[in-house]
């Protein structure tokens, strides 16, 4: 018995331990703050990109709906497109989020329309642009919609004016 004591046993020291095991909790709490860093900007870019998509996804509708109207109408109830089919499209604008009705079926987005007005064609009448602030998160961003005419609607706008 008394042999296995005389033997030296290769291992480590406990300050040896100790220094090593600090150099590992900051390696480890570094890594942990760079995991949160880059989460947060995650989810900045993803909050970000929602607003992008929702944002693009009014605006493709809209546009596609003016382009395919015969007329636009900016009333104070909201915005109404009609079509040759006798179809209408409304678009009503409340606090926080457009609601788009066509027949039965309706759309939500949830965005913020400001300041939503319309410039007149001189020869018409008809609204032709529409300017318009989509609001979500506290950022706005500018929108300018032109709506042209097809030709039959423009000449019967023309002929048929009324005096």
């Amino acid at each position: 018995m008394l042999s296995f004591f005389r033997h030296k046993v290769n291992g480590f020291t406990v300050m040896e331990i100790m220094v090593t095991m600090v150099i590992s909790g900051i390696v480890v709490l570094t890594a942990f703050e760079f995991y949160n860093i880059f989460n947060k900007l995650l989810l900045k870019k993803n909050n970000t990109m929602e607003i992008g998509k929702e944002m693009l996804q009014f605006y493709i509708v809209l546009e596609n709906d003016a382009e395919k109207a015969t007329s636009l109408d900016l009333s104070t109830s909201g915005l109404i497109m009609y079509y040759y089919n006798e179809d209408i499209i409304r678009y009503e604008f409340f606090d926080d989020y457009v609601i788009r009705n066509r027949n039965i079926a309706s759309d939500t987005f949830r965005i913020k329309v400001m300041n939503l007005n319309s410039i007149k064609d001189q020869v018409t009448g008809f609204d032709k642009i529409l300017t318009m602030e989509l609001v979500k998160y506290d950022e706005a961003f500018p929108l300018f919609l032109e709506k042209i005419y097809p030709n039959d609607v423009l000449l019967n706008a023309k002929i048929f004016q009324k005096q």
